[in-house]
């Protein structure tokens, strides 16, 4: 998708709804080179969304739905940095889109469940890192508190992200 220049063709591709049913397919995520492939794909998406191309990911009728973004957020706290690092690519690159019903459903989306399991993993990254700490004496045990240390670093930088939108 990256790869494709003309408007027409990009619109040809995405009209006609297949590609929610693309991203809304059932694959068995456990296997990692699906879900990396399968991240890539949608992130790529992502790259074209704008005022334009969202209303070929957001559904209006029959209730409002937007699998790019709701299939996406599903993985935010992935054991694989790549794969958290795509859902928040895709999750700011939805952010940015500005048409009015988009930002209804994700800030909807976003206090029912999307921030507040943030929240959860920041709390769970500061309780590890809090057990990591009280056990330290060798110095492989400071690299379990440095490695705790740099997700919960790489979590406020996305919130700070979220929040300069």
């Amino acid at each position: 998708l990256m790869n494709i220049k003309g408007q027409t063709s990009i619109y040809y591709l995405l009209s006609n709804n297949h590609i929610n049913r693309l991203i809304e397919t059932k694959l068995d995520f456990e296997d990692e080179d699906i879900l990396g492939y399968y991240m890539t794909f949608i992130k790529s998406l992502a790259m074209r969304l704008d005022n334009e191309t969202v209303k070929f990911f957001f559904l209006q009728h029959p209730k409002p739905h937007f699998p790019l973004y709701v299939e996406s957020t599903r993985f935010f706290d992935n054991r694989d940095q790549m794969v958290r690092t795509a859902v928040r690519t895709i999750t700011l690159q939805v952010y940015r889109v500005g048409d009015p019903l988009v930002r209804r459903f994700v800030l909807q989306h976003a206090a029912e469940s999307y921030f507040s399991e943030l929240a959860f993993y920041l709390r769970d990254l500061w309780l590890r890192m809090d057990v990591a700490a009280e056990g330290a004496q060798e110095q492989r045990q400071f690299v379990a508190i440095e490695r705790e240390h740099e997700l919960q670093v790489d979590l406020l930088i996305y919130l700070s992200d979220v929040f300069e939108l």
